[in-house]
């Protein structure tokens, strides 16, 4: 794992895992933010369980196009998110809060957000 990214055996089905690689750079979060039409402080609004999958899909999506690795689809990225274990799971989030925007990581931006919130 380096800033953000990020290769597990994801469950395929109940009996199948396949390799595949996670790239959670800028690419991740601004795409998620044009597809909800928010800024990058709104992520909160959009429902969690969305979010998790678009996070997983979107960076599935950009280490594949940077590796010339085979597309995934939203279908399987909401099937990975079904069927992965709590530790896997971990990880990823791990990986996911080392990854940086705009110099600072995602826990920094959220963390300053919430110290924010609280002075107002």
């Amino acid at each position: 794992m380096m800033d953000g990214i990020i290769v597990e055996r994801v469950p395929v089905n109940r009996f199948f895992r396949k390799k595949v690689g996670f790239h959670f750079g800028m690419h991740v979060w601004t795409s998620i933010a044009e597809k909800h039409n928010v800024y990058f402080d709104d992520f909160d609004k959009i429902d969690s369980d969305v979010i998790a999958v678009d996070t997983l899909f979107f960076a599935a999506e950009w280490y594949a196009f940077k590796n010339g690795k085979k597309r995934v689809t939203y279908k399987q990225a909401e099937k990975w998110g079904e069927l992965m274990p709590q530790s896997q799971i971990k990880r990823i989030h791990n990986c996911i809060s080392q990854s940086k925007v705009g110099g600072k990581t995602i826990m920094e931006m959220s963390e300053s957000k919430k110290k924010q919130a609280a002075k107002k």
